[in-house]
């Protein structure tokens, strides 16, 4: 869970095979029950590794999990995902509204904070600016077998995918589901390299949920190789989430279900409200 903020994602994952999803009223299982079987069948050893930087977030994740009884299945480190390890970057954080729209910058270098129309509120918002250390998910992940990769990184995705190489080389990642944003070329084009990048290294990748709001011509559809820069151009200046799997896995079904519904049932458990 790259920027895992409060904890959302991983407290609910962490949690997910001891839930009982069944409706109230009706007595009858909802589709999450057969989303827990699958997600136990595909990968029966979970274990969450909650990426944070920010340590009051990360304290919070801690909290979490011990009220949730689920503090045994996730580590938290306290870094932020990167190209490389033991670099020092900047963290700027927020004060007040949204924490979550915190983001790093390099030393001596532009922000890869992506302009975010829809974040237009936080301008003018106090921040505080400390240093962190960095590490790549080579470092961390370099042990096990079958990765899920969720990243909401505000800006550095293309850097944690730099620094997560070798896990893409040796197609250990399954499943990834990211914020995407586009990048302004001098052109006046947009390009977007998180979707490049999962596409060269054998990814499909859908539009679903939040994505159809921002680029509907794309709505519950693939985004292939010949169509990054017409979504990107669509995107521009938004930021969007998008689910990536893995050829691995569209020729084994490694979820039981016909490929449309996996995206589906994957795009409605990272984007529920769960709190």
């Amino acid at each position: 869970d790259v920027g895992a903020h409060i904890g959302t994602s991983t407290v609910y994952l962490a949690s997910l095979p001891d839930y009982q999803f069944v409706d109230p009223e009706t007595g009858l299982a909802l589709n999450e029950e057969q989303l827990k079987l699958q997600m136990q069948f595909a990968f029966p050893e979970l274990s969450i590794v909650a990426i944070e930087p920010d340590a009051m977030h990360a304290a919070m994740i801690n909290a979490s999990l011990g009220l949730n009884g689920v503090s045994q299945r996730v580590s938290i480190v306290e870094k932020a995902a990167y190209s490389a390890d033991d670099e020092t970057v900047l963290f700027h954080r927020y004060e007040a509204l949204n924490s979550g729209s915190s983001y790093i910058q390099a030393q001596g270098r532009d922000s890869h904070k992506a302009i975010d129309l829809d974040d237009k509120f936080m301008e003018g918002v106090p921040m505080r600016t400390v240093e962190i250390q960095t590490i790549a998910l080579d470092s961390i992940l370099a042990q096990g077998s079958h990765v899920v990769l969720k990243m909401d990184a505000e800006g550095s995705e293309v850097k944690v995918l730099e620094g997560a190489r070798n896990l893409f080389a040796n197609e250990r990642v399954m499943l990834v589901h990211s914020e995407v944003s586009a990048e302004l070329q001098e052109d006046g084009s947009f390009v977007c390299p998180v979707l490049e990048f999962l596409i060269q290294h054998g990814f499909a990748v859908f539009c679903g949920a939040k994505c159809t709001e921002h680029v509907p011509d794309f709505s519950w559809q693939f985004v292939l190789q010949e169509d990054v820069g017409k979504f990107a151009n669509l995107l521009q200046h938004h930021l969007t989430d998008v689910q990536a799997f893995h050829r691995n896995v569209l020729q084994t079904n490694l979820f039981g279900m016909d490929l449309r519904s996996s995206y589906i049932m994957v795009d409605r458990m990272f984007s529920m409200q769960y709190f």
